[in-house]
């Protein structure tokens, strides 16, 4: 890649191709809690089945346990919904962060080690199950006040995550940051929901490359380097807990 935000195409691209919906459910991972294990089959069932047709029935089934387990833990579908939500949107803010600190720095600068996680994560099952969710949320009135309720402590904690890695945004221009936020969200999300007729990785490679360059100009244009806070700050950074405010 070049400074001025020019990528390989295999540089920012994820390996793996990406469907529509996850083709099955996530793997649990060892010591997850019961709680756990039902909130990941709920979300499965809301991407599999839809809202509608998701009952405490259908999770115990997923999830392998009774539906008195389920209403254990949860008393009614909307709180299962809601506590499903919210556990989905904290797996991909702990995808993301894992990746940000295990980035092997092959991305260069912040600029460019950002957008490669943040796309790959953009890509990934968490996300698209979010999106499937925001999709159903559009027909369904109970869905939209659910993802309503939560929208304002997803953001948060998105501007929380984005704010503690480009500090020095921040401090110069905390306006401008926040629809720089707004643009990374709008941008990689939109991206990962296109598909185009023919060549579709080399030209979303170009589209990404394009984007790091716009970045990289919102940072010179307050008069920092992206290039002065090199992949391991980020790794440092992204390992270092934030302090909420």
């Amino acid at each position: 890649m070049d400074r001025t935000g020019g990528f390989a195409h295999s540089a920012v691209m994820p390996t793996a191709t990406r469907t529509l919906r996850p083709t099955r459910r996530w793997l649990t991972r060892r010591g997850e809690s019961a709680r756990e294990t039902i909130l990941r089959a709920a979300v499965d069932c809301f991407v599999e089945v839809g809202y509608a047709r998701t009952t405490m029935s259908e999770v115990a089934k997923q999830a392998g346990v009774t539906r008195g387990q389920v209403q254990h833990h949860f008393a009614t579908t909307r709180d299962l919904l809601l506590a499903a939500v919210r556990w989905l949107h904290a797996e991909i803010g702990r995808e993301l962060d894992e990746g940000l600190a295990a980035h092997d720095g092959a991305g260069g600068s912040i600029a460019e080690t950002s957008v490669s996680v943040l796309w790959a994560n953009a890509a990934g099952p968490f996300q698209t199950a979010s999106r499937e969710l925001t999709a159903a949320a559009r027909t369904d009135p109970e869905l939209r006040r659910v993802l309503d309720d939560s929208r304002a402590e997803i953001e948060a904690e998105r501007n929380g995550r984005l704010g503690h890695l480009y500090r020095e945004i921040v401090e110069l221009d905390p306006a401008g940051f926040a629809m720089l936020a707004d643009y990374m969200q709008v941008f990689l999300h939109g991206l990962a929901e296109t598909s185009f007729a023919s060549d579709d990785s080399p030209r979303k490679a170009a589209l990404l490359a394009f984007f790091v360059g716009n970045i990289r100009r919102f940072w010179t244009d307050r008069g920092k380097s992206p290039d002065a806070v090199s992949a391991s700050d980020v790794r440092e950074r992204a390992a270092t807990p934030r302090v909420e405010s």
